[in-house]
C-alpha cells in the first residue's frame, strides 16, 4: 500500500513537470506570433551602467532582461527586452543585436528562466 502511494506520488509531480514543459512551449509560440523562422529578428540593446542584485531586480520590473555577451577576452554587460528575446528564441536562437548604432549577429548560449512566473532571468549571448 505504501509503495503504490509513493509511486503515484512521484508520477503526478513527473506529470506536472512534463505538464510545465508543454506550457511553456506554447506560451512562447503565442507570443512568437506568425513570425517565419527565416525571418531575422533584431533586438536593440544597450550596456548596463550598473551591477548587481537590486539593478537587475529593477530591470526585470521594467520588462528588461540583463545579461552578458561573452566573448573570449571579457564579458560584457548588457540589457533587453524581455518580450523581443522570447520572440528570438523561439525563432532559431541567433538574432541581431543593435547596440550603440552597431549591428552584431549573436545566439543565445544560455536563457535562464523562473519557474514559477515562466519568465526570462538572464541571458548569456555569444558571437555568430
Amino acid at each position: 500500500m505504501l509503495a503504490s502511494s509513493f509511486s503515484s506520488r512521484y508520477k503526478f509531480g513527473f506529470d506536472r513537470r512534463r505538464q510545465l514543459l508543454v506550457d511553456v512551449e506554447k506560451e512562447a509560440s503565442q507570443l512568437a506570433g506568425d513570425s517565419n523562422m527565416s525571418e531575422k529578428i533584431t533586438i536593440e540593446g544597450s550596456l548596463r551602467k550598473e551591477h548587481g542584485k537590486g539593478y537587475c531586480r529593477r530591470l526585470r520590473a521594467a520588462g528588461k532582461v540583463p545579461g552578458n555577451i561573452l566573448n573570449k577576452a571579457k564579458a560584457v554587460s548588457i540589457e533587453l527586452e524581455a518580450k523581443l528575446l522570447s520572440k528570438a528564441w523561439k525563432a532559431g536562437k541567433t538574432f541581431t543585436l543593435v547596440m550603440d548604432g552597431e549591428n552584431l549577429n549573436v545566439r543565445i548560449h544560455e536563457l535562464q528562466i523562473n519557474p514559477i512566473k515562466r519568465t526570462a532571468v538572464h541571458v548569456d549571448l555569444m558571437y555568430v
